[in-house]
């Protein structure tokens, strides 16, 4: 018995279509779909992590703030004159206090940098570490900014130091320009 060829042809076009569509458009849209969703699996993790970086934003902005509010405030405690005389007494009276000696004071002129200037002071003092210790715990807590920009020590005995510090005394200098 012989299949005619137009049932085999026909039986060959049942088939193909079906398989035809399945190559030319179901098997790239299933891949398509594929890449879609691995791509949302991939993006969904990320979005798990955003309530941790959103809180970590928001502590970055409340330290930025907490930043430029202690800059206003380190700001504010620059004088517009180098003041060096009543910041002196100021220090003569804290060591005394911690029960040291100043043995010299001496300044060397003015430095401009920027909008800012600098007086730098050379003080020795000679004491007991605990006093120096505390001397310049007590200069750091000064309303004034300044900047300890050496600080060499001695030991005398061994309860006793010379100390010799560059300080430098911040002030704003646009004031004086502007005048």
């Amino acid at each position: 018995m012989s299949i005619p060829k137009r049932y085999i042809s026909l039986l060959a076009l049942l088939a193909g279509v079906p398989m035809a569509a399945w190559v030319m458009a179901y098997k790239p849209i299933n891949s398509a779909v594929a890449e879609t969703a691995s791509e949302i699996r991939v993006q969904t993790s990320r979005l798990s992590n955003f309530p941790e970086l959103n809180g970590q934003y928001r502590e970055m902005i409340a330290m930025v703030s907490e930043l430029e509010e202690a800059t206003e405030s380190a700001l504010q405690s620059i004088p517009s004159a180098p003041e060096a005389e009543s910041w002196l007494e100021n220090v003569s009276d804290v060591a005394s206090a911690h029960h040291l000696t100043m043995k010299s004071v001496t300044t060397s002129g003015t430095k401009e940098s920027g909008e800012y200037g600098i007086m730098p002071i050379d003080l020795s003092i000679a004491g007991s570490f605990d006093g120096v210790y505390d001397f310049i715990q007590s200069l750091e807590q000064m309303e004034r900014l300044s900047r300890i920009e050496r600080m060499t020590i001695h030991r005398v005995r061994d309860d006793f130091i010379d100390v010799r510090f560059v300080i430098h005394l911040i002030y704003n200098n646009q004031t004086e320009q502007q005048q």
